[in-house]
């Protein structure tokens, strides 16, 4: 074998490991990659899950403050009906009856 030969070969392994080596880097930056997409999706399913609690609560806390306004709007137009104020009154104390009745039917359904 001439030196050149030689040469060349040893010219020709070093580009190849070198290509390899390359290759190597790239694979682990993608597997890194890969590995913080795992973190990245961790983090978020935990703040999705922060959020959907923190929503229901306040979702359970409007309901319940619903529910006494109505509960009140209600005691207030009875008082009114009983002073006298029989114009609107009567009628505004229906509708709110007839739709709670109807509200709770909905609820009984589900």
């Amino acid at each position: 074998m001439e030196i050149v030969e030689v040469v060349a070969k040893v010219v020709a392994l070093i580009i190849s490991s070198g290509a390899l080596v390359t290759g190597v880097v790239k694979l682990v930056g993608k597997y890194k990659k890969i590995e913080n997409y795992g973190q990245d999706i961790t983090e978020l399913a935990e703040k999705v899950e922060d959020l959907r609690t923190s929503s229901l609560a306040q979702f359970q806390t409007f309901a319940a403050e619903q529910a006494i306004q109505t509960h009140v709007l209600n005691a207030v137009l009875d008082g009114l009906q009983q002073l006298g104020c029989n114009h609107t009154v009567p009628k505004a104390k229906q509708e709110l009856e007839e739709y709670l009745v109807e509200q709770a039917h909905k609820v009984d359904k589900l």
